[in-house]
């Protein structure tokens, strides 16, 4: 009963176990002894310090009699009836006042009134054998206060009119019993108190021994204690028992049965040969139990466990997995490995493929489908390209074809620029649509970083999600790598070490699973050394059985892994060391082959490592039991053994890729070559399935793994070409400033452009696009007019003129020059293959141009269109750039509060795709647009948005315009000395040929910093240069601030007429804006207008 209580009181550990029942009176009525009535689980009665047990038969019966009757009283013909019946009446009334007697003589307050025989309800405590609900329940059996069991276990009456009243009263009593049962049992599974819910399930079995929630929730802790076999043949015999003719009665059991049988997800086993004791986690185990059932009501959420390895992270994780399972949950269930940090994505690549495989993926956009079927790869290896994206007939000319696989090229380019983030969010939350989701992440310390980032958005959304996101980490390493992408929402939680009585249990209960009996000096050293870890635990517990040395100086774990290792065979070791190096791509044909070992010896080295606890096998894969034993087996490798086991392992994953092809396997056929440093083999592998690598749509792996190369053995050509497809790598990840390393030529356009290949004008136009963004010496007017040359070609593909088109109206709207941007737009309009006003890439090219150059008219449908057509679509990198230049061409033509709502949504998707620099752009036009409204509050709160988006930016020259905002800013609130400060900061990142708006802004922002000192004059010369960038920009919008400074510039010198002039012309002419002027342009021509009065 002991033992019982305890495992009860686990969810109540405050309330300590009383050696008398607590909620006694201070003092009995009268000076009478306590009765205190015990009849279940037990039959006797306590007065004071007196037992009255079934022995004492009449006596006995008289109380019981009394307790169990209405107001405690019995008609007293009915009492001699029953206990002595077929006696005269005379001797039946002496037997009465006989045992009355003795009754007093043991304090207990009973009388004869009337007719009645009457007990003293004061006297008796109010247990649970008296008062039977949920209260008194937790109050005496889960405190150990009562015993508990059967209603009076064997007692028999002394006539049969009294058997008849004790089987009414049983059946009654064991009805209440079973109600208050009931509900307990559905409190601690509520609760997840599963040891306590196994022994409420077991008692209720008792009293009602076809109850359906006792059998369920018995199948379900047998289930958990990993009796798979057992807990489905319990729910066999129940639904035997049933019938066939059940109907409905039946079909909780059957659903519960059907998840027991379903396949699980595959787990690395425990060093320990057994995984029968959960001891120390039970609290751990029940919060998230109860936070995992919060998603079935969309009310999902994350949790991080952290600590150190070995302290049962992953067992918990396991516990709840079985949970899971027989809650209905799907369970996905995800390793980290210290080779993911090369693989970007590793974690949903991993993941996918089950994902897309699940009934809910049906219910995933079309959209999103597309790009995560694009980031998996087809089964056979083929490219299945979205006929929207490109030409039907160029798509289907052959992959060898080198203008084919350009096209190709670009028009995977397009799916690959979408938010493949937002892609997983949308088939997560599909699956979990259709079935509640818990996901499993283990060893996240490895998880690469765009693998974080995805993790944390899919965070972000799991509270109005299904899902639900268990992550477990070494300590707290994971937020040292990634502290500015740690989600609010996710809850983060430390697996502590066991104390040393939950130490002690444990190691009990793994020596008699050995029939180990330990001292309590072998005892005290275990719990001693192992510190509260389980993992240490278990190998000291082994190491004791096995060598029976416990004493001195403990060892390591390390010493104990080396002493386990020791005792392998070398072929058994050898085989463990490939399977650490093949990581998730082990399984016993590709360690045939890595081994090259006869099948004899290769079986039997399988078999040594599984008898060992050391190996086991998991679908189609082998899996060291634990991370520190492949650790101790991978330091025993001598260098030169480990380059050949590399070597012999991407031999066999290049040889099953041209088998089978799979940009896994052949990333991890370069990654394998790579560690071998076989610079050769891995860049013979890289350049001959070059297209595959790009086309898959993660470069970064490639990448990495190229840039570690030591290519100085190799010939030149070799190196060229791998230099080239870095460069062709960069590009596709967005490193422009990185690619530009790669162009010896640069953006320099040769003496004949037709000579150019369509591949040497994709890669000519990527560094024309990074150059005009980030290198400072580069001279923008010519590369717009590159550009313009490449976009009047005739004989290349209209998806490159497009681009040559975009990229060059981008440019010329910063260097106004109205001709190169003209000849641009004309000559890609003018081009056949865009039929219709619908067409995407023509509206984008139509906005860029008419927002700046033509009429703004159309530019305001186009925007109108765009911003429609965007809103209704996905995330994406693409449609935060759009809507952003859809809310410039707005607030040009005046449309002021549908140009803020589109650059908020433009601005939101920036943020949900994880673009920080795409963000810049519209949280800085609202800081503007707040700041030529004057509206204060408005603008701190963008001003702060950006002082964040700035201060993690690692490219000052491109961000070098919100440095100009800051200054801007500074100048209107006062601040001289800060405005000088970043006005030097400004002229440092100003490329060294700045366009014209560049410079005309600098001017402005020049004129705006001087005029703060009340003493200064302008120059004759200043107000020259500064009219002629008026003049020359004026025209194209965002001259406001430099006519107004130039003005007050003038009104310095005393030149009224002229400041006049000046803005009376612009406002009249000029200003291409249809909006108010800005606050500081109304304050300069007010001020104008009263000093000239």
């Amino acid at each position: 009963m002991d033992n019982v209580a305890q495992s009860l009181r686990a969810e109540q550990p405050d309330l300590p176990s009383p050696r008398k029942p607590n909620h006694a009176p201070s003092a009995p009525p009268d000076g009478q002894a306590w009765l205190r009535v015990q009849t279940f689980g037990a039959t006797r009665m306590l007065i004071g310090n007196q037992v009255i047990s079934a022995q004492s038969e009449v006596i006995f019966a008289i109380l019981l009699r009394l307790v169990y009757s209405p107001a405690m009283r019995v008609a007293r013909d009915t009492l001699l009836n029953e206990l002595w019946p077929g006696q005269p009446n005379a001797r039946q009334r002496a037997n009465l006042r006989q045992a009355l007697y003795k009754l007093r003589g043991l304090q207990v307050d009973i009388a004869l009134r009337a007719e009645s025989v009457q007990l003293n309800r004061d006297q008796v405590l109010r247990t649970f054998s008296i008062e039977r609900s949920i209260e008194t329940f937790d109050r005496d059996v889960t405190r150990g206060d009562e015993p508990f069991g059967l209603f009076a276990p064997g007692l028999v009456g002394c006539s049969d009119a009294f058997d008849g009243w004790l089987e009414r009263t049983r059946e009654s009593v064991h009805g209440d019993v079973r109600r208050v049962l009931v509900d307990v049992l559905r409190q601690r599974r509520e609760r997840a108190d599963w040891g306590a819910a196994e022994i409420l399930s077991r008692w209720l079995l008792q009293f009602d021994p076809l109850n359906e929630d006792a059998t369920l929730t018995l199948a379900e802790c047998t289930m958990m204690a990993g009796a798979k076999a057992e807990a489905v043949s319990m729910l066999d015999r129940y639904l035997v028992e049933l019938g066939p003719n059940a109907g409905d009665i039946r079909l909780p059991a059957q659903l519960l049965r059907k998840r027991f049988t379903e396949p699980s997800v595959r787990r690395r086993p425990s060093l320990a040969t057994t995984e029968r004791h959960f001891v120390g986690r039970e609290s751990e185990l029940a919060d998230l139990t109860m936070l995992m059932r919060r998603a079935r009501w969309h009310d999902g959420s994350a949790v991080l466990l952290h600590g150190p390895s070995g302290i049962g992270k992953t067992r918990i994780v396991s516990e709840l997995a079985k949970v899971a399972q027989i809650e209905g949950y799907r369970e996905v269930s995800i390793e980290c490995r210290e080779t993911d940090l090369q693989r970007p994505l590793s974690v949903f690549l991993d993941a996918l493929p089950e994902l897309l495989s699940t009934p809910g993926a049906l219910g995933c956009s079309p959209e999103s489908m597309t790009v995560l079927k694009r980031l998996v790869g087809e089964r056979d290896g083929s490219l299945v390209v979205d006929p929207s994206l490109s030409d039907a007939d160029e798509l289907s000319a052959p992959l060898l074809s080198r203008s084919a696989t350009q096209r190709l090229e670009d028009a995977l380019k397009n799916v690959r620029t979408q938010s493949i983030r937002h892609a997983i969010v949308d088939i997560v939350g599909a699956v979990s649509e259709e079935r509640p989701l818990m996901i499993v992440l283990e060893d996240a310390h490895w998880m690469d970083g765009d693998s974080w980032d995805g993790v944390a958005d899919l965070i972000q959304r799991t509270p109005s999600m299904r899902l639900f996101l268990v992550i477990t980490s070494r300590s707290r390493s994971i937020l040292a790598q990634r502290p500015n992408r740690i989600p609010p929402s996710l809850s983060i939680r430390n697996v502590g070490a066991l104390t040393s009585q939950q130490s002690l249990t444990l190691a009990r209960a793994i020596g008699e699973d050995y029939a180990a009996t330990m001292d309590v000096n072998t005892e005290r050293w275990i719990v001693d050394a192992c510190e509260g870890s389980p993992l240490v635990l278990r190998a000291l517990v082994n190491h004791w059985i096995e060598t029976g040395d416990a004493g001195g100086i403990p060892p390591t774990l390390q010493v104990l892994l080396e002493h386990r290792i020791d005792r392998l065979h070398p072929h058994a070791l050898r085989a463990m060391q490939a399977v650490c190096t093949l990581g998730k791509f082990a399984s016993v044909e590709r360690i045939g082959r890595v081994l090259q070992l006869p099948n004899h010896e290769l079986m039997t080295a399988l078999e040594q490592l599984e008898e060992g606890s050391c190996l086991s096998r998991a679908d189609a894969s082998l899996l060291v039991s634990h991370e520190l034993v492949g650790r101790a087996a991978i330091e025993r490798i001598p260098s030169l053994v480990r380059a050949t086991i590399h070597l012999a392992s991407g031999g066999v994953l290049e040889a099953e890729y041209a088998r089978t092809p799979g940009i896994n396997l052949l990333v991890e056929a370069l990654y394998h070559f790579s560690k071998a440093g076989s610079a050769e083999h891995c860049a013979r592998v890289a350049l001959r399935y070059s297209d595959a690598i790009l086309q898959a749509g993660r470069p970064k792996t490639a990448l990495s793994i190229l840039q570690d190369l030591d290519l100085g053995a190799t010939d030149t050509e070799t190196r060229s070409q791998v230099d080239r497809l870095c460069a062709r790598l960069e590009l596709e990840v967005g490193e422009y400033g990185k690619a530009l390393l790669h162009s010896p030529g640069g953006y320099i356009v040769p003496a004949n452009i037709h000579e150019l290949s369509d591949g040497e004008i994709d890669e000519l136009l990527s560094a024309i696009d990074s150059a005009h963004r980030v290198d400072i010496l580069a001279d923008r007017d010519e590369l717009a007019r590159i550009c313009e040359s490449v976009v009047a070609l005739s004989d290349i593909g209209p998806i490159a003129r497009v681009r040559a088109g975009e990229i060059g109206l981008t440019i010329t709207a910063n260097t106004c020059d109205s001709a190169v941007a003209a000849n641009c737009f004309a000559a890609v309009k003018s081009d056949g293959s865009f039929t219709g006003g619908n067409d995407e890439r023509l509206q984008r090219l139509s906005l860029l141009y008419h927002t700046i150059f033509g009429d703004l008219q159309t530019a305001e449908r186009a925007a109108n269109e765009m911003v429609r057509r965007l809103s209704r679509h996905e995330p994406s990198s693409i449609a935060a750039q759009d809507i952003g230049r859809a809310a410039y061409a707005l607030k040009m033509c005046g449309r002021m509060t549908d140009a803020e709502e589109a650059l908020r949504l433009a601005y939101t998707m920036a943020i949900s795709v994880d673009a920080p620099k795409l963000a810049m752009y519209p949280a800085w036009q609202l800081a503007q647009m707040q700041l030529d409204g004057g509206s204060v509050s408005d603008l701190s709160h963008w001003n702060g948005v950006l002082s964040n988006l700035l201060s993690a930016d690692d490219d000052p020259i491109a961000s070098n315009f919100l440095v100009a905002h800051f200054c801007h800013v500074a100048i209107e609130s006062g601040e001289s000395e800060r405005a000088q400060s970043l006005l030097k900061e400004v002229r440092v990142q100003l490329p060294r040929v700045p366009t014209q708006k560049a410079s005309a802004y600098v001017i402005a922002l020049e004129l705006g910093v001087a005029l703060l000192d009340n003493d200064w004059k302008p120059s004759t010369e200043l107000i020259q240069v500064a009219t002629e960038k008026h003049r020359r920009t004026a025209a194209f919008g965002t001259s406001d601030y430099l006519t107004a400074k130039l003005a007050r510039a003038m009104v310095r010198v005393e030149d009224f007429q002229s400041a006049h002039a000046l803005i009376s012309e612009y406002l009249a002419s000029q200003r291409r804006e249809r909006g108010e002027p800005s606050l500081v342009l109304k304050q300069t021509l007010e001020s104008l207008l009263s000093a000239h009065s």
